[in-house]
């Protein structure tokens, strides 16, 4: 983690945005069932960076404060996520917060390291005693749905079951979304659905600035923006993730959007660029 902590913030207009880092973790290309070896190698000797098939993941939330309210974007991975992560509420006190100063707790989609503390430790209650809940109408149906949940396997019986159980407490404060639509003047969700019915970024756009949070738009951020046919075994619906990523990385090169994302190199700022056909994303700290 960065330790100077004016990288940790950016100025969006109104708005201020504090990166909470929930964890630092490495894995490896075999999340993307399409990699392939020879055009990885090809890719990192013409743009002279070492090929490599260790993939570093930062998991980063996001605190926006403005309007008078202080909001959160996502709230990191439970402590059985990984060895090294779920530490977001250490995090999240570090950078001088505190639970019951969250007014509204966005979320980007309803998946594990993206809820995963919602719900207090100690007691299974909620973690944010104020905040009111949003979330995409697209995402919250789909962990709701019994015929959804008739036809999983075991496992992604468990993984509904958790997310479902993380909406409990939120219940009588839950303002359902509709795709793109508005969560506050100036703050709006980019639905781009395939990693989940109803994954969205969220769009920042205050006096003529922009920030937009693209969620997990790129879990392996070096690799999916020059393939970004190359989805992961994350995704629902693997093809429909790789339209959604194609049309937003090309929208956020046509609007000139600075960006941050859940999987980018803590603290998470980045640019996109447009290289021939397809993209590159990189960290801009």
């Amino acid at each position: 983690m960065t330790s100077d902590k004016s990288a940790l913030t950016r100025q969006v207009g109104g708005f201020r945005v504090t990166a909470i880092q929930d964890g630092q973790m490495t894995g490896s290309v075999a999340l993307m069932p399409d990699f392939d070896d020879a055009q990885a190698q090809a890719y990192c000797d013409r743009v002279g960076v070492p090929f490599s098939k260790v993939r570093e993941t930062s998991v980063n939330c996001f605190v926006i404060e403005g309007q008078g309210r202080t909001m959160l974007v996502d709230t990191g991975s439970p402590p059985d996520f990984h060895k090294d992560a779920g530490r977001f509420p250490e995090a999240f006190a570090a950078a001088g917060f505190k639970p019951e100063d969250i007014d509204i707790l966005i979320l980007t989609h309803l998946h594990v390291d993206h809820w995963g503390n919602m719900l207090r430790r100690e007691d299974g209650e909620a973690f944010f005693p104020r905040a009111e809940f949003v979330v995409t109408q697209s995402d919250y149906d789909f962990i709701h749905d019994e015929s959804v949940y008739a036809g999983l396997n075991d496992a992604r019986k468990v993984a509904h079951d958790r997310s479902r159980a993380c909406c409990v407490p939120y219940a009588g404060r839950t303002r359902l979304i509709a795709d793109d639509g508005d969560i506050v003047p100036g703050i709006s969700y980019v639905t781009m659905p395939g990693h989940s019915p109803g994954h969205s970024g969220v769009l920042i756009q205050s006096a003529g600035t922009v920030l937009f949070i693209f969620a997990d738009l790129a879990h392996a951020w070096f690799w999916q923006a020059p393939f970004p046919d190359w989805s992961v075994l994350y995704d629902l619906d693997q093809k429909q993730a790789a339209r959604s990523r194609r049309a937003t990385l090309a929208r956020i090169v046509a609007e000139g959007w600075p960006c941050a994302g859940m999987h980018t190199p803590f603290p998470g700022w980045a640019r996109v660029e447009q290289d021939g056909d397809v993209w590159r994303i990189l960290p801009d700290f």
